[in-house]
Order: C-alpha cells, then structure tokens, then sequence
C-alpha cells in the first residue's frame, strides 16, 4: 500500500482523499463506513522520446536529442466496506472523484522528508471497478490511468520543483 494519504483536487478545490491511514481505524465506528487503499505505479521517471535517422544503405540508424516527456499512472487498490450498501457508496465516491478529465493536482506526502508534492494529472483511462464478493469478505478492486504531462514533482506549498535536481 502506498504509505501516505493521496488527495485528487476537483473543481472548485473540492478535496478528494484515498488511503488516508488516520481514517482507516474509524472504518467501523463512524460514516462513511468504506475505506479506499491504493497503490501508485509510475511515481518515478517519465516517458522518452528521441529523434532517430535511418543510416542510407547500411544498418542501423544514428540517435539525435533525447528527451523526457510526460508519464503514465495508475492508481490501483482496494474498496473495504462494512456491507455492500457501504461498499457501493465507496464505488460512488470513486467514480465522483475520477468522473473528470480536466487536468487537476495529485497530491502526497513523501515519506522520507514530509514534503508534500504533487503532479498535474488528467483521466486517461477510466475508473474500473471490479465488483466481485468473496464470502462476506466486502471489498472491490479498482484501477484508473492518469497521465502527467510534466513528470516532474512540485512542492504544494509554492509550485516550485521538487525535488530541484528535475529542472
């Protein structure tokens, strides 16, 4: 499980938050009564592109500017519901939160040094949600593509690169 709350900004600064640790022990005491854990892939690194020319008349090719471009994500994890009422409602929230594919912030802290950054991210391959029960087991899985056009992490509190070795 990725270790820190992730938060996916809607329109008007409408928070949305999965994975959020400090919520997780209430899951049964008080409403919403669902959990979302989640998992990134794609954090790090980002999509190359280079210029390349065929070699006339021979084999190979000679390589010109390489350079980074955006990234693909995916952000995979677990419904947990006390029933299937509640696990539904989590569903709901889910499809709520990735319903839009204008871009908006990732956001997370990292877990090293407590910096909390994000990513201008968009919806590029819709939410699925796989709605299958196990016994009295109540989850569901789920997985949704987003795609950052610039790979590079930027502090939240004043939009500057983080960390700056990316510039």
């Amino acid at each position: 499980m990725f270790p820190t709350k992730i938060t996916y900004f809607g329109m008007s600064n409408t928070e949305y938050n999965i994975n959020n640790r400090e919520d997780q022990p209430t899951l049964w005491e008080e409403a919403p009564y669902y959990y979302i854990e989640a998992d990134i892939e794609g954090l790090r690194g980002a999509d190359i592109s280079f210029e390349s020319h065929p070699i006339p008349n021979a084999i190979g090719e000679s390589s010109g500017d390489i350079f980074r471009r955006g990234k693909g994500l995916a952000i995979s994890g677990k419904i947990t519901g006390l029933n299937l009422s509640t696990l539904e409602s989590g569903a709901d929230y889910l499809q709520e939160m990735f319903a839009k594919t204008n871009k908006r912030k990732l956001v997370w802290r990292r877990w090293a040094d407590g910096i909390t950054v994000y990513l201008n991210c968009r919806v590029n391959q819709d939410l699925v949600v796989v709605e299958k029960i196990d016994s009295f087991n109540y989850s569901y899985e789920f997985t949704v593509g987003l795609r950052a056009d610039d790979p590079r992490t930027r502090k939240l509190e004043d939009d500057s690169i983080y960390p700056d070795w990316q510039e």
